[in-house]
């Protein structure tokens, strides 16, 4: 497959993806996308290499398609969901199987995907002055209380690999002023979870080469600035009653074993009876990926979360430096998703699955 035109196609395929457009033609492309792919590697290859876990991924799937016939509310958003998630399990599939290809150069799709949502965020933040409200655009604002913008959630992942960048050239000016472009970016996004996802990976970058003490001031600095930032946006949001959604899940979970179907968590957070201790406010998700699954299949949903620890634990025992910065970006995103709802948003979920594919063992 020509080097040049995976990376063209791939980073088109991630920009639609991030500019919050109708999420079920964006889902079905890329499901269209990773099938068209995965065919092109079989007819050259005649063979596809399969991760750990692929398996359990795949009931997953079936388990999430089963629910869609048991559950009649917003059966057509479940589905969406579904589509986004088969297509993730396609670009985990074509992470794997294109490592050669993709290897040296994913990296750098995230840094310019990062610098045009950038732009873009400038552009209608800035220069247009009442720009749409799009929860799942990397660029707009999140709700329209402008209290939350994804650019943050993305650039947390764009500035792990810049500090990567940077260490390795600390008088690079331009690494220097993506990282300073980069926590403008998200103080502005006003997004914890981000704050949250940059001190993991960065920690795990550090951690994992043993740069703490050799490059303590970066390190520190950043982290220090990140607590910052946490602390700033939190005088302005209140921690656990923002949060009060994981309550209503886990309230919702007990009471609905089965689950009520993923895309239906608002009919959990509307119902008085799991506005527990008052916290009523409402939302379309939970926040979290694993209560969002769980809510969502009940009981059954403990299958994604088996395969979630398996490929965690499966990426955490690495210690090769090759892979290092994807398992970085994986943790990054992963931590993001456990705390904000981004594991609906096609970007970042596929950039998730992507750089799964790129971290794991060949077998």
């Amino acid at each position: 497959m020509n080097k040049k035109w995976l990376l063209g196609i791939l980073s088109i395929v991630l920009l639609i993806a991030g500019l919050g457009m109708e999420t079920f033609y964006v889902n079905l492309s890329g499901v269209l996308l990773t099938l068209f792919g995965l065919g092109i590697i079989w007819r050259k290859k005649r063979k596809l290499k399969l991760p750990k876990g692929v398996f359990l991924y795949l009931l997953f799937l079936l388990i999430f398609e089963i629910s869609l016939f048991l559950h009649d509310e917003n059966r057509g958003l479940g589905f969406s969901y579904f589509l986004l998630y088969l297509a993730g399990g396609g670009f985990w599939l074509l992470g794997y199987n294109l490592r050669k290809e993709l290897f040296k150069h994913f990296d750098k799709v995230i840094v310019g995907l990062g610098i045009v949502f950038a732009g873009l965020y400038f552009v209608f933040n800035f220069i247009i002055s009442d720009p749409k409200i799009k929860a799942l655009s990397l660029f707009l604002p999140y709700t329209a209380y402008m209290n939350h913008n994804n650019i943050g959630d993305l650039w947390a992942v764009v500035l792990v690999i810049v500090v990567l960048y940077l260490i390795k050239n600390l008088k690079n000016l331009w690494y220097w002023l993506l990282v300073i472009l980069g926590i403008f970016l998200l103080y502005k996004s006003k997004s914890r979870s981000a704050y949250v996802a940059l001190m993991v990976g960065i920690w795990y970058l550090f951690n994992s080469k043993g740069w703490i003490e050799k490059y303590k001031k970066v390190f520190y600095g950043l982290m220090i600035t990140a607590v910052i930032l946490f602390l700033i946006i939190g005088l302005q949001k209140s921690i656990l009653f923002q949060r009060q959604y994981y309550i209503q899940a886990i309230a919702g979970l007990i009471d609905n074993p089965m689950g009520v179907g993923i895309g239906n968590f608002g009919k959990i957070s509307e119902n008085e009876k799991y506005h527990i201790w008052g916290l009523s406010d409402f939302s379309l998700w939970a926040h979290s990926i694993v209560l969002e699954i769980l809510s969502g299949l009940g009981v059954w949903g403990g299958v994604f979360v088996v395969w979630l620890v398996k490929i965690v634990k499966d990426v955490w025992e690495k210690k090769d430096k090759n892979t290092l910065i994807y398992r970085a970006v994986f943790f990054c995103l992963l931590t993001n998703m456990l705390f904000h709802s981004t594991y609906f948003l096609p970007a970042m979920l596929w950039m998730w699955f992507l750089s799964l594919g790129l971290s794991q063992d060949e077998g």
